[in-house]
């Protein structure tokens, strides 16, 4: 089955600590890039187009929670 993608994150801290967020609740997760944003992120300091992070189908629900949560608190 493939993974869930739980949130798009703007900056390499974001993605760190939404990652950090899940794996305290002991959610496995992971990030991805595309090709192009990494380039730009390089170059920048960040990415327009952000990180996407993916959780297990099963730990989605519980994952959209934490990181809703998370970002309200911003």
């Amino acid at each position: 089955m493939r993974d869930f993608l739980v949130v798009t994150t703007s900056s390499p801290e974001e993605t760190a600590a939404v990652q950090e967020l899940l794996k305290n609740n002991g959610i496995r997760s992971y990030a991805q890039t595309d090709a192009t944003s990494e380039g730009l992120e390089a170059l920048e300091g960040g990415s327009p187009f952000g990180n996407k992070i993916y959780v297990s189908p099963d730990d989605f629900e519980k994952a959209r929670d934490l990181v809703d949560a998370f970002f309200s608190r911003k």
